[in-house]
Parts: structure tokens; C-alpha cells; sequence
């Protein structure tokens, strides 16, 4: 129990949570301890830790296509042999395409390291040189005394891809590690909520255009998942996630616009309110990866109370027009032509509520598509002729809610 608590305190000294707690006592740790170990010199990186522009900002795996200032780097060590180890300190390698060293960089150093005894390693900011686009980053601990169960030493993130600067998809995790499993999350009861933290930079312009939640199976019947996003603890927008495939289902939001006018001291939640039975399964992915700092990229609201998890949920906030995606010609749906001057054409092939919003969030034309019963004129059934001669040019989204889910992209008025 007092490594444990070592462990905690050591956690909170390299990254001050923003709120609240612990979720659990323990996190998931990418090693395993030995109850009794018999080597003399054993160092264990118990956590490395990876932030991107705030001390505190946790590993985002798309945060960093938003400017990167400042790359924040350290790790939570452990002594686990039977001797003191001395000039204990990390090195942090900056790999390329081909995992070739293109920087390196060194954190502080413990001068002596007692048996069993766990400390914190710092690594002094630094920032893209300009030409990283693809590229991983390890961390690699190191000492005066020759290790004698070196695996344990080091740790690699996957590959970071450098974009453009704005934002499409804000998301703390891209690639599931396990399942949900709400039966591990304490006092969890029928309507709580589980989500990523988000803060918007003094520069930023950004529209919540929707949710993303990825399922690892087909969603129960008996489940109902609400797509939420909160500012400051306040609720601000919600909608009911509508899906039977597995993978990425999206759903729109209450349209709520991020601005320079909005206090770069808010911090938003997005996430998942969950309406289940007890004990029933919830194939949300989830993300159990050392590299995360899950004291402040996560959020839970259980009853009343605003806490942190012990995982990243596989959740992705979808912002901006140009995060969404141009709707495919497919045996669902079809627009076109794209760009359009007069007609727009929509076909389907199953009832749908299909909707034509600006760039505003406004809806501007709304289509029930139910046979031989519309309130536009259209050609046959499944094929919707709108005149948008009168639309100003711009872009313009379309969203189509059928008993497969949603569909949503846009076209170009020209």
C-alpha cells in the first residue's frame, strides 16, 4: 500500500490535476511487479508521461495538430532492486519515419535512488523544430548501475502526425486497449457520464459540429448513449446517439460555437451520458495507455459529483467544416452534383430525416422521406431535387438520420 501511495504522490508532483480525484486506487500500469525480486539493479519506468503545450495537458493524440509550442515530457520511476542506484534520469528520443534518433533531450537527475523507493523524472519543454511530421517519441531511463532487467526501462508512444493547425477532430484516444466495462467504475449508476477534458486556446475558432463514439460491438437494445458537452460543469449541448454497426457512430450536437468571446479559463467536457440496466454491457472503447494523464484528460460525473477515470473513453469531438467528411456516393446515400449552383440532388434508399444546414447551424431545408409522402417536390421516391439557386455560396451540411444512424457531410455552393 505504500508504494501505491508513493506512486499517487509522485504522479501528482509531476502533473497537478485540475479536478478532482483519483478515480480508482490504482491505475492500469504497463508493468508488472515482482512480490519478491532477487536482482540487485532493477529500474522500472512505472508511467511516462507525455504533454503537449500545458504541463498539464495530458497525451492528446490529436491536440497536437493545434500549434505545438511546447512538448512536456517526464516519467514516474521505481527502484525495484535490492540496492540503491545512483544518477538515476530519462532520455527522451525523438524518432523519425524510419525510427531513426532526430533529437534527443534529457530530464533531471536523482542523484541516489533507495531500494523500492519511487520518484519523478522531469524533462525541460521544447517544441517541434519545424520538420517533425511523422514521428514517435521514446523514453528510455538510465542510470550508473548496469540494469539487469532492461526491458522494463523503456517505452514508446505510437506515431504522431503533424497537420494543419486547426482543428478537425479533437481526441484523447484514436485506438481501443480494452472495453468498457462500467461494473469497474465505483458508485456507477444508470444516467452518469463519462467524457475528455478540452480547453480552447485565446486564438482559436472552433464549432462542435458532433460527437464521435467508437463501440467495439453492436449497442444493446437496452442501452441509450446522449452525446453531451459541458462548459465549466454547465451543460450546453446534447443528442441521442442512434446506431446498430460498431466502429465510429457519430451524432450532431446542439450547435454551440466556440469563439474568442469565450473565456480561455473555461474548460469543456465532452462525452457520453449512458441509460443502461445494471450490469449491462457497454461496448464503448477505451484506452488504457501509460503515456495518458488521466487525472486531467478525463472526466466522470457520477450522481452529482465531477471525478476522473482510470482510462480514456474512445470518444472524438468533431469541429469546424472541416472536420466533416463529404458524404460518399454508397447504398445509403447520395449528393450531387458537389459543388452545386441549382439543384441539388439527394438520393436514399431508406426513410430518413435528412437536414440542409448553413454555416450558422441553421436549418434551412428539412426533408421527411417517407414513400409517396414528402414536403418538397422530388423525383420517385428516393431521389430529392432541391433548388439552392438562392442559397448564398458557401458550405452547407447535410445530416440524415435513418434506423442505421447518422450520416452526415456537406457541398459547396458555388
Amino acid at each position: 500500500m505504500k508504494n501505491i501511495l508513493n506512486i499517487f504522490i509522485a504522479l501528482f508532483l509531476l502533473n497537478c490535476p485540475g479536478i478532482s480525484t483519483a478515480f480508482s486506487a490504482g491505475q492500469t500500469s504497463p508493468h508488472t511487479y515482482k512480490q519478491t525480486n532477487s536482482l540487485n539493479h532493477d529500474l522500472v519506468l512505472v508511467k511516462p508521461l507525455v504533454n503537449f503545450n500545458d504541463t498539464n495537458g495530458g497525451f492528446y493524440s490529436d491536440y497536437y495538430k493545434e500549434q505545438v509550442n511546447n512538448i512536456y515530457c517526464g516519467g514516474v520511476v521505481k527502484n525495484s532492486g535490492l540496492l540503491s542506484t545512483t544518477h538515476v534520469y530519462l532520455l527522451v528520443h525523438i524518432l523519425g519515419y524510419n525510427n531513426n534518433v532526430m533529437a534527443t533531450y534529457t530530464s533531471d537527475t536523482i542523484p541516489l535512488m533507495a531500494a523500492n523507493e519511487t520518484d519523478t523524472l522531469k524533462v525541460q519543454p521544447f517544441t517541434n523544430t519545424g520538420n517533425w511530421y511523422n514521428f514517435k517519441i521514446s523514453f528510455e531511463l538510465m542510470s550508473d548501475s548496469t540494469d539487469e532487467n532492461a526491458a522494463n526501462n523503456i517505452d514508446t508512444t505510437a506515431t504522431l502526425t503533424m497537420w494543419d493547425p486547426m482543428w478537425s477532430h479533437v481526441s484523447r484516444a484514436n485506438v481501443p486497449t480494452a472495453t468498457l466495462n462500467i461494473n469497474n467504475i465505483p458508485n456507477f449508476h444508470s444516467g452518469d457520464f463519462i467524457g475528455a477534458t478540452l480547453k480552447i486556446p485565446n486564438y482559436s475558432f472552433h464549432w462542435a459540429v458532433m460527437l464521435s463514439v467508437y463501440l467495439t460491438d453492436i449497442l444493446p437494445d437496452s442501452v441509450t448513449l446522449v452525446a453531451e458537452i459541458y462548459e465549466n460543469g454547465i451543460l450546453k449541448g446534447s443528442d441521442t446517439i442512434i446506431s446498430n454497426t460498431q466502429g465510429w457512430v457519430s451524432t450532431p450536437l446542439t450547435y454551440y460555437y466556440f469563439t474568442n468571446q469565450i473565456s480561455t479559463d473555461s474548460l469543456y467536457y465532452f462525452g457520453v451520458k449512458i441509460i443502461c440496466p445494471n450490469g449491462t454491457n457497454i461496448p464503448i472503447g477505451i484506452d488504457t495507455s501509460a503515456f495518458h494523464n488521466f487525472q486531467t484528460e478525463t472526466v466522470a460525473k457520477i450522481g452529482n459529483t465531477w471525478t476522473t477515470l482510470n482510462f480514456v473513453p474512445l470518444i472524438q469531438l468533431v469541429c469546424d467544416p472541416e472536420g466533416i467528411p463529404e458524404i460518399p456516393n454508397n447504398d445509403l446515400i447520395s449528393v450531387y452534383p458537389n459543388p452545386a449552383t441549382n439543384n441539388l440532388t439527394i438520393q436514399t434508399t431508406r426513410q430518413a430525416t435528412i437536414e440542409i444546414l448553413n454555416i450558422e447551424g441553421q436549418i434551412i431545408k428539412r426533408i421527411e422521406t417517407k414513400e409517396g409522402k414528402t414536403n418538397v417536390d422530388h423525383v420517385g421516391w428516393s431521389s430529392y431535387v432541391v433548388d439552392v439557386s438562392g442559397f448564398s455560396k458557401g458550405i452547407y451540411m447535410i445530416r440524415a438520420q435513418t434506423d442505421k444512424g447518422l450520416w452526415m457531410g456537406k457541398f459547396v455552393k458555388e
